[in-house]
């Protein structure tokens, strides 16, 4: 205990934690300038492209555009998953809710005593983390005393204490942390929200010009869908953060690949239900499918498919498995060989 005591008080590490404080916070402060100015830049591309007859100028402002939202893709990718030690602790304590939690739902006592034990297990790493945070380092002290504590009376005692009094203990120390009082974590979440909202004006702009610079509605149909995936994704994403942080209170910082890549999977999706209904009812009615209120529906479709992402995906599983079964399926289901009558 000294010894970590000493660790934190260093005056030499207090001084590497504190530049590196200013440096994340300069990141974060440049994270914020290029999210404001590829939104800038990509409403200035679309007033021009449908303000300005000039084709030329109009492809020169759309390459900026997208040029500086390349630069803040790349920067969300290095700003979503911080790498230091609060965020290492923070991870192991989520690990240890989530077992936590687990156990203090279980009914067999056997089951429940070894998913403490997982839990126990997470807190040792998130012990060895060694956080700079205040409130990690408090939180870490709390649930020390109370392992220590348990341990000493399971030594002077033939039978050993109830595993449900420690789970109900330290989940009550664990739902009363606040990721935003983590810094790194904090800066995790508003770079993963930015995200969220550049997608959502992404699509909504792309939307815009598709309603008012085409007069194709094939063409408007496809990007309404394209726009309306990646709209519908995002904004799922903003629910699905707000409930992990304030309602569920189980954030986690492990699943940035998922919250950077569902709007581009929803608006690739999109783009594959449209192309989906198109075939569809050019297949039941043999004539063109898309007309003046195609465009609109299409709009709510891949919203839809942007929203439910995974439930999108499922359903395109199972036409693929259908459509491609193999003969090993086909003896598993009891179906004959194809070709045999």
């Amino acid at each position: 205990m000294a010894t970590q005591r000493g660790q934190r008080h260093d005056p030499a590490q207090q001084t590497k934690d504190g530049e590196r404080g200013e440096r994340d916070e300069m990141r974060f402060i440049a994270l914020v300038g290029l999210f404001v100015l590829a939104e800038l830049g990509m409403i200035s591309a679309a007033i021009v492209w449908l303000a300005v007859k000039a084709p030329l100028v109009a492809l020169s402002c759309t390459v900026a555009a997208a040029g500086l939202s390349l630069l803040f893709f790349a920067t969300i990718v290095l700003a979503i998953r911080p790498h230091d030690a609060d965020a290492d602790c923070w991870e192991a304590l989520y690990q240890a809710l989530i077992a936590w939690r687990q156990a203090a739902r279980e009914q067999e006592d056997e089951r429940g005593r070894l998913l403490s034990e997982r839990g126990r297990g997470a807190l040792q790493i998130a012990l060895d983390c060694q956080p700079s945070c205040r409130l990690l380092q408090r939180t870490l002290e709390r649930l020390r005393n109370v392992l220590l504590v348990r341990q000493a009376a399971n030594e002077v005692s033939k039978f050993r204490s109830s595993w449900r009094e420690e789970v109900a203990y330290t989940l009550g120390v664990l739902l009363s942390l606040n990721p935003f009082a983590v810094p790194s974590v904090a800066k995790a979440i508003w770079a993963q929200g930015l995200w969220q909202l550049w997608a959502m004006s992404v699509g909504i702009v792309t939307a815009s010009v598709a309603w008012y610079g085409l007069n194709s509605a094939p063409s408007r149909a496809l990007l309404y869908a394209v726009s309306s995936g990646m709209v519908g994704a995002s904004f799922y994403n903003l629910r699905a953060l707000a409930e992990h942080i304030a309602v569920d209170r189980d954030y986690s910082t492990r699943f940035w690949v998922d919250y950077l890549t569902r709007p581009l999977l929803g608006a690739t999706l999109g783009a594959v239900v449209y192309a989906f209904a198109v075939g569809l009812v050019w297949a039941l009615t043999l004539q063109g499918p898309v007309n003046l209120q195609t465009p609109e529906a299409m709009f709510a479709l891949g919203f839809l498919s942007g929203y439910a992402l995974r439930s999108a995906l499922l359903w395109l599983n199972s036409i693929a498995k259908t459509v491609f079964r193999t003969e090993t399926q086909r003896a598993e289901r009891g179906e004959p060989p194809e070709g045999v009558p």
